[in-house]
């Protein structure tokens, strides 16, 4: 009840908090077990009883769904750096070598935060590739593009 709070009493007096006895109506709850819907989250039945005391009769219950969970997806921050120093991160560019279309260079990890699952970064090079099209007699008959992912 820390977090989602006891059943209240509205009078001309004011709201009351049925945390504590007011004037002898009291409120009281008995968790039911934990279903765990997938990992970080789970939802439980908060059974409530809501009792006057003066008029044993007078019992209202009622059930509250409560969801505990990470609802908050994770942010993905690409690295940069800035090029033309206007204080904005620029994609990053890496250059070929001189005498070549090649290029070597090491890919920067993206900066990852999350409230409480663990994470992993996969990485994915994609390519285009031109392939000869040949027919049954291996003669080339034209080209045609494919798409490698790595």
């Amino acid at each position: 009840p820390s977090v989602t709070g006891y059943p209240f009493i509205v009078t001309v007096s004011g709201i009351f908090n049925l945390a504590d006895d007011y004037c002898n109506i009291g409120a009281s709850f008995v968790d039911r077990a934990r279903v765990n819907v997938c990992d970080g989250a789970f939802k439980f039945v908060r059974d409530w009883t809501v009792i006057d005391w003066c008029d044993g009769d007078n019992i209202a219950v009622d059930a509250q769904v409560i969801k505990v969970g990470d609802y908050t997806p994770p942010s993905v921050t690409c690295p940069g750096q800035d090029y033309d120093w206007d204080g904005d991160l620029d994609p990053l560019v890496f250059s070929v070598s001189p005498f070549g279309c090649t290029a070597s260079f090491s890919v920067p990890l993206p900066d990852v935060t999350d409230n409480c699952s663990d994470w992993e970064v996969y990485t994915e090079i994609v390519t285009e590739v031109e392939v000869d099209v040949v027919n049954q007699y291996g003669q080339v008959t034209g080209t045609r593009t494919d798409t490698v992912v790595v």
